[in-house]
């Protein structure tokens, strides 16, 4: 009989030794998981807010051309200038509000990342 709870207390120390490695295996694969998934996220912000920031500055050349054009028709007095200059004032709008969500867009992954 003594024998048998010697070889049942070392199977069950042997049980119990796996369980720790396999768990100390598991904890070390999710860490590094985690480490990688860490990684790509923040390589995605910064090549999203790069993204961003080329869109960014594409839509303030176009608004810069834009309101020099609004400039040149506002001051003629020809009908046709004038609703140029209202037409052009409405796209002027429109990228003003677009250049405001990317500026959002760019807070809110700068405040993300934070």
């Amino acid at each position: 009989m003594g024998m048998e709870i010697n070889i049942s207390s070392i199977n069950t120390s042997y049980t119990a030794q796996s369980s720790t490695k396999t768990a100390t295996q598991s904890s070390k694969t999710n860490n590094t998981q985690t480490s990688q998934a860490t990684r790509i996220s923040q390589s995605s912000t910064t090549s999203t807010a790069e993204e961003l920031q080329k869109q960014l500055d594409k839509l303030k050349e176009k608004l810069a051309k834009i309101e020099a054009q609004i400039s040149k028709y506002q001051n003629d007095d020809n009908p046709y200038a004038k609703e140029k200059a209202a037409s052009l004032n409405s796209q002027r709008s429109s990228i003003m509000v677009q250049i405001q969500a990317i500026i959002a867009q760019m807070l809110e992954a700068s405040g993300a990342s934070a």
